[in-house]
């Protein structure tokens, strides 16, 4: 699945937030949960899981390509079924671990996991409420203490 520029029309490939060509912002799926790399030479770089099924590594012909040396060609594929997101390596050499620990199956991912390929340390990002406890805390606190602070 390729993603056309509204303004430029280029086409861009899965995963990209900003077309390559003008720098437009490509249309998300509100609910597509994501990775962020925390750690590694794509530091900072948001990545959109928008298919069923996505390769990650370090050649270009993935869906998720990762600059990292240490990164095997096609190193991990990352499933999401719209409920469940799934990873399993695909027997890079580095090994994928997930929450420190080196996955010999599929695996499945949840919210703020941290998944370690390579050198490259990403955070899994589930944008749903429904699904994600972090949201839940937050929805959880009290307003009256919250408001107190901003009166300060």
């Amino acid at each position: 699945m390729e993603i056309l520029c509204s303004v430029c029309a280029h086409t861009n490939r899965r995963g990209v937030l900003f077309c390559t060509t003008c720098g437009a912002e490509l249309p998300v799926m509100k609910d597509a949960p994501h990775l962020l790399v925390l750690y590694g030479f794509d530091r900072g770089r948001t990545i959109l899981i928008r298919a069923p099924s996505m390769t990650l590594g370090r050649d270009e012909r993935n869906d998720i390509v990762l600059r990292d040396p240490a990164v095997s060609s096609r190193h991990a594929r990352i499933c999401f079924d719209g409920r469940k997101i799934l990873i399993e390596d695909l027997q890079s050499r580095n090994g994928t671990r997930v929450n420190g620990e080196k996955i010999q199956t599929v695996s499945e991912l949840k919210d703020e996991y941290l998944v370690k390929v390579g050198n490259t340390l990403l955070r899994v990002i589930e944008p749903d409420p429904e699904h994600s406890p972090r949201y839940e805390l937050i929805s959880n606190i009290p307003a009256e203490p919250l408001s107190r602070m901003l009166d300060r």
